[in-house]
């Protein structure tokens, strides 16, 4: 057997299958919002700088209190930890597309509602990290963190992939794969010759 065929294993326990699929979904909808957050800041008038703070009130609240978050997903039923995280992230987003819209959001705005988002994020994590190993039996665990790995994995390098767009007025398209991996970016006056 491969070791992809051996690690999807894990996925014959069905509370597994469901917590790693859900999670799945969650993360493709997160990486949506990767890409459309900065266009929306920019469409509302704000600048580079304001992309820069309202990916930081995200990043930084859940850096900071990951700790805490999983402090508190130990002492607490961790499914209650996540359902809450996630039931607040949905309003805010669900409040973030309300706002973007109707045309009244604001940088501001932006940057409260990010803040919550990686306050959730912040407790969700640990939550989620803990609840594999009871949701999994023990001889599929290292499995099911190997499905798990990749996912993150292969989110962070979508995340790289996204954060080098540069966003300007567009006087070209060109599209680059430095790492195999196709990536849009919009060229000012000054390009690159590839």
């Amino acid at each position: 057997m491969t070791p992809l065929s051996e690690n999807l294993r894990a996925l014959h326990e069905p509370e597994f299958r469901k917590l790693f699929l859900g999670q799945a979904a969650s993360i493709a909808g997160s990486m949506l919002t990767l890409v459309a957050l900065p266009f929306a800041v920019l469409s509302i008038g704000g600048s580079a700088t304001d992309i820069g703070i309202v990916e930081a009130a995200y990043a930084l609240p859940m850096a900071l209190m990951i700790v805490v978050g999983g402090v508190w997903s130990d002492r607490v039923s961790r499914r209650k930890v996540m359902l809450t995280a996630d039931l607040v992230r949905a309003a805010l987003q669900s409040f973030t597309a309300g706002l973007l819209l109707v045309g009244a959001a604001e940088v501001w705005m932006l940057l409260l509602l990010q803040t919550g988002m990686g306050l959730c994020d912040a407790f969700f994590r640990p939550a989620y990290t803990g609840l594999v190993p009871q949701v999994v039996s023990s001889g599929r665990l290292q499995q099911a963190n190997a499905l798990q790995g990749g996912v993150d994995t292969r989110r962070s390098r979508v995340a790289a992939q996204c954060r080098p767009v540069r966003l300007a007025p567009p006087t070209g398209i060109r599209y680059s794969s430095p790492s195999r991996v196709p990536r849009l970016s919009v060229s000012t006056a000054s390009r690159v010759s590839e």
